[in-house]
């Protein structure tokens, strides 16, 4: 699959008049493909460059700068503070995958940083640029999860390739049927989880608990149902932060699972947050958890955050997208093509 994606977008850029050597190397990035390019031309035109190939090889393609076509980090730290004056931030850069992290809470910053500007500092630099708005209140939850997500980098880059590799593996048949099964969350309030399975690849849509139950195999999803269902499994989708909907997830983590889980990125620290409040209650009451904060990590570690109205590969013959569904922050309708 990798080498047929290498020479679309290969032939793709000879298209455009660029020699063989401008892509230096192509990764994964969980569903995404990120193509690193040693042409400072290139990189200039990357979103249009990004959105050709996406019509082009209907997969999320990134462009990314090379190292040696980036502005030295020194250099270009310095750059941005004269570029932001006297806005108050924490720039961050990530050698790995060439992009600069600009956290603040300031609205100047968001004032100055338009789509316009940040394109033009791009070209200048040689770096992407993210702008990140931090809380306005210091949050715990926020900064314990940026630890276990990018804590350590390499391991972070480790997963997204293997989950990349298990969304773009090659489909081995035509997609016909569908088979539904709930294992909760039918004809009940609470355990939501509706396993949906195609003859290349299985998802979970949501995996919560029923808090209202007195006995555990009325509260958790019927994972019996399939004993190798946590080897099957190519992905996780939870539609939003109520423990109903997500509660059980980290007990998959817990005992073996290691693929994705989709979700918006306000949901993240909020699911977090109950999760490491349910761990924190079970403890003062004497109560024995299901899950460690290990396994809460292990899980923040797997995440990949989607905006609304964005369509993904997240196994060889299904796609997700989320729409608003205006519950709560984040919350989503998803579905699966």
């Amino acid at each position: 699959m990798l080498s047929k994606l290498r020479m679309d977008i290969l032939n793709y850029l000879a298209s455009l008049g660029r020699g063989d050597s401008t892509v230096t190397r192509l990764e994964f990035e969980g569903p995404r493909i990120a193509i690193y390019t040693a042409d400072p031309s290139v990189f200039a035109e990357r979103n249009n460059v990004a959105r050709e190939l996406v019509n082009l090889i209907k997969k999320r393609v990134v462009v990314r700068p090379d190292e040696s076509i980036r502005m030295p980090e020194e250099e270009a730290r310095r750059r941005l503070k004269e570029i932001l004056k006297d806005v108050q931030t924490n720039i961050a850069f990530d050698k790995d995958q060439g992009e600069v992290v600009i956290e603040g809470s300031d609205q100047a910053l968001f004032s100055i940083l338009t789509p316009d500007v940040i394109a033009q500092i791009e070209r200048e630099i040689r770096w992407i640029v993210s702008p990140v708005r931090t809380p306005l209140l210091p949050s715990r939850t926020v900064e314990k999860l940026k630890n276990y997500i990018y804590g350590d980098g390499e391991e972070r880059l480790e997963t997204l390739r293997r989950i990349g590799e298990m969304v773009f593996r090659e489909q081995l048949f035509e997609p016909r049927e569908v088979l539904v099964s709930f294992l909760g969350g039918a004809m009940q309030v609470g355990r939501s989880a509706i396993l949906v399975r195609t003859r290349d690849s299985t998802v979970m849509m949501d995996f919560g608990i029923n808090a209202g139950a007195s006995k555990m195999d009325e509260m958790l999803p019927k994972i019996d149902f399939s004993p190798e269902l946590i080897q099957r499994l190519d992905a996780v989708v939870i539609t939003h932060s109520h423990m109903d909907h997500h509660g059980a997830l980290p007990l998959l983590y817990k005992y073996g699972y290691r693929g994705p889980v989709y979700m918006t990125e306000p949901t993240l620290p909020l699911m977090v947050m109950e999760h490491l409040d349910y761990i924190n209650l079970a403890a003062k009451t004497g109560q024995h958890a299901l899950y460690t904060e290990q396994d809460v990590r292990q899980m923040a570690r797997h995440v990949i955050t989607l905006r609304y109205n964005v369509v993904t590969n997240i196994a060889p013959d299904i796609r997700l997208t989320f729409y608003n569904a205006g519950h709560i922050l984040g919350s989503a309708i998803a579905h699966l093509h």
